[in-house]
């Protein structure tokens, strides 16, 4: 049996390498890649010194399955493309010897992949649980390294002087502020474990499944760092995006709970940093696929008020994102989204949400390429807005116009020349905003004429083109 032994040395020297908080400075991402692509020499080890491959059994084939699995996903940053070709490609050594609990669909693509309810349960009962909650299996990996490492936490504390109740806590984190269910944070390999894990869950299993998955999603939704907010965001929408679960989401009450934890992550934190952005646009994700699941029908008086909560969110955090380009073009990108499930009925936040769009046009766009993005995602979410409620969007057509005009005109080959970037996307901007000039002509023709004439008397140069094409649409038949 000293061929298991070695493959299982292998595969357990792979995990526990990945630190809180995650530097990717710090990691050999060279040396992991290498050291994974060894994983074919030490699987076929064994039948060359004539041992037979039963040596290495299920468990270890699972067990090297979750190890493998943490490398995989490109959600989680210490993973590299180098990385995720080698870990994939042992996930599909693996689940060849694993037939009958893993479903490995079409090809060779570990995409399709899909595992059953007892590979799941081993997975999450070994590699996840134990860093979550006090796990009543002693004799698993993930419950050895936690005691380990509280072993070794709590030495240092002695050593250092620490505090009565630090000293043989159980704990690594007592004493620090830290709850003591949050021991995944000396080894956050388990959380992507857990996301590939849910993602190749196979569908009949959720009902089984659920009460080993909910404790960990609203753990890391509900934490008070925002890296762990984020994970714990898009686990969520991976719990709640499956179609064939939606009814069970929804009479389960699941999807409810979620949705309540999801909420409070519905603002800006500026104490994100670097993950500010992503961490709104994660929430805004979770909460309009709860939002799906629980408001359906648009029968029910619940429906408008459901979706107006997540208009309602856009607008207040308005106010927190001004400064933040990356999340205010966030925000904007969630005003087209939800024109979708309300309709017109969105025209009940139109004043605030054409304030919000027309805002952020106010910025030079030949400043950066991060402004252009903005731009562009404004402009567009405007087509969508006017096309939802043409009625009432011609109230506010002078306000767009004037948006729209210092847009262009910031955009214009004389303000092109004075930046030494290359900003792409500066001619796609103008033929969108154009395109918004000829609807809101439609609309309200008056209204985009008089806006169209003064602008040509003030900059003809720059507006030339607006009066060619509302002359166009003029002299174009019904």
């Amino acid at each position: 049996m000293t061929q298991t032994k070695g493959y299982k040395g292998f595969y357990i020297s792979l995990w526990d390498i990945v630190q809180w908080p995650v530097d990717k400075t710090k990691l050999n991402s060279k040396q992991i890649a290498d050291t994974i692509s060894q994983y074919s020499a030490v699987i076929s080890n064994a039948p060359n010194q004539g041992n037979s491959m039963l040596e290495i059994t299920k468990q270890q084939w699972v067990e090297s399955l979750a190890v493998a699995s943490s490398f995989a996903d490109p959600k989680f940053c210490w993973t590299t493309p180098e990385m995720r070709d080698y870990a994939n490609e042992w996930i599909g050594e693996i689940a060849a010897h694993l037939d009958g609990h893993v479903d490995t669909g079409v090809g060779t693509d570990t995409a399709s992949l899909f595992i059953d309810i007892s590979v799941f349960r081993d997975i999450t009962t070994v590699f996840v649980r134990p860093y979550f909650v006090p796990s009543d299996h002693s004799n698993t990996i993930g419950h050895q390294r936690v005691q380990r490492q509280d072993q070794q936490r709590d030495y240092t504390l002695m050593e250092e002087g620490g505090t009565e109740g630090s000293k043989g806590s159980g704990s690594p984190y007592k004493g620090s502020g830290q709850s003591d269910d949050a021991r995944w944070r000396n080894n956050p390999q388990c959380i992507a474990t857990f996301s590939w894990a849910l993602d190749h869950l196979c569908d009949e299993a959720i009902t089984d499944a659920i009460s080993s998955i909910l404790p960990v999603v609203l753990a890391l939704v509900e934490d008070h760092e925002c890296q762990a907010k984020l994970w714990g965001l898009r686990l969520a929408t991976q719990l709640l995006g499956r179609s064939k679960w939606v009814e069970f989401m929804r009479k389960s009450g699941i999807a409810s709970v979620v949705d309540k934890s999801v909420s409070a992550c519905l603002l800006y934190r500026s104490d994100g940093e670097s993950i500010a952005a992503d961490l709104l646009a994660s929430a805004f994700e979770a909460a309009i696929a709860s939002a799906h699941i629980l408001y359906n029908d648009p029968n029910k008086p619940t429906y408008s008020q459901g979706w107006w909560r997540l208009v309602d969110k856009v607008v207040s955090n308005e106010m927190y994102v001004s400064d933040n380009i990356a999340a205010s073009t966030v925000l904007c990108k969630q005003i087209g989204i939800l024109c979708g499930p309300l309709g017109y009925a969105i025209a009940r936040y139109l004043r605030p949400l054409v304030g919000i769009l027309s805002q952020g046009l106010h910025s030079p766009v030949h400043l950066s390429q991060d402004i252009c993005n903005l731009h562009l995602t404004i402009v567009q979410q405007l087509a969508v807005l006017v096309d939802t409620c043409p009625p009432r969007v011609h109230v506010y057509g002078s306000e767009i116009m004037a948006a729209l005009a210092y847009s262009w005109a910031s955009s214009s080959m004389q303000n092109r020349v004075k930046t030494k970037d290359n900003i792409v996307g500066l001619d796609e901007l103008q033929r969108r905003i154009i395109d918004i000039v000829c609807r809101l002509g439609r609309i309200c023709p008056e209204i985009t004429q008089t806006c169209i004439d003064r602008l040509c008397v003030s900059r003809p140069k720059v507006f030339q083109q607006w009066a060619l094409e509302n002359k166009r649409l003029e002299n174009k038949p019904n």
